[in-house]
């Protein structure tokens, strides 16, 4: 029974660090939608 949770749980961290790698693009794109509606509010 406990390997049953322990491929959960490693499956759960697997997902986790694909989410983390995908957060410097995801940072990076924001920023950059933000600096041009910045820019075409005049601010």
């Amino acid at each position: 029974m406990s390997g049953h949770f322990s491929g959960k749980a490693e499956a759960k961290a697997a997902e986790r660090e694909g989410e983390i790698e995908k957060l410097p693009a995801k940072i990076g794109q924001l920023v950059l939608e933000r600096d041009i509606l910045v820019k075409a509010s005049g601010w």
